[in-house]
């Protein structure tokens, strides 16, 4: 029973969370290809059996294309995957000769720039496509505040849509995650914002860091307890971190930057 009813609740949190047709992914209402095995690390329990996998459609006609699939059993969903594509992957350590900002920041790129990297990385997804170099040269002054980017800023001079999302001072990480999911959901790929938790220095890369959540993953627990969610990041810093709660030891969520058309 408490199984049936976590499912329910999934089921009901998901409803709410798109509109439009639903659509299988081949066209058939099945996916006769996929076992519980496929892809791995998808874990469901003994008593459950994949059915059908779903593409969710239509998304805002104004947003790059976001791939959306769930696994189905008995009508409710085990496992789920949301993506967004048209992203450019730019690391901000292969710039250290180009200074960050317009306004007297004397900082490189390398060493300040994961904002305007990552930055760079998602509005590419929108026809903008600028290296940070050349995204620090076309923002230019007025952009900037010192070494800090001035976001609305740069979404007026880049034509775009802008929306943040701000978790202080009430941060709870469980709802900058939630927001991560619907934002994902509605096509964007959001900006995290992360900051350093006090008496954490020694281990954070950066006192503050910005990374891009491009996607996540729901997937059920072996003990039928929930689900385990996963967030995968591109990382304008290099670091060997791609999921967000490799940071969560150290580091908190301020807000989420949204940019669309």
């Amino acid at each position: 029973m408490k199984k049936i009813l976590i499912g329910i609740v999934t089921c009901c949190l998901f409803a709410i969370s798109f509109s439009g047709n639903v659509f299988a992914l081949d066209g058939t209402g099945e996916d006769p290809g996929f076992t519980p095995n496929d892809p791995p690390g998808t874990n469901v329990p003994d008593d459950f059996t994949i059915d059908t996998t779903y593409r969710v459609e239509p998304r805002p006609s104004n947003l790059p294309y976001t791939f959306t699939e769930h696994h189905l059993s008995r009508g409710y969903i085990v496992d789920s995957r949301w993506t967004t594509d048209g992203l450019s992957y730019y690391k901000q350590g292969d710039y250290p000769n180009n200074y960050y900002g317009a306004d007297n920041c004397s900082d490189s790129i390398a060493t300040s720039g994961c904002a305007l990297t990552a930055l760079a990385s998602v509005v590419s997804r929108y026809g903008k496509y600028y290296n940070p170099p050349e995204l620090n040269i076309f923002l230019g002054k007025g952009a900037f505040n010192g070494c800090l980017l001035n976001w609305i800023t740069a979404a007026n001079r880049l034509s775009l849509s802008y929306q943040k999302d701000d978790f202080a001072p009430n941060y709870y990480e469980s709802t900058a995650k939630l927001k991560m999911q619907e934002r994902v959901q509605k096509g964007y790929s959001p900006i995290v914002s992360l900051k350093c938790v006090s008496g954490h220095e020694a281990n954070c890369e950066a006192l503050t860091h910005f990374v891009v959540n491009y996607g996540y993953e729901m997937y059920w627990n072996d003990d039928g307890t929930g689900y385990t969610t996963y967030y995968y990041l591109h990382n304008p810093g290099g670091a060997n971190k791609n999921e967000i709660n490799q940071y969560m030891d150290h580091y908190y969520i301020v807000s989420l930057h949204n940019y669309g058309n």
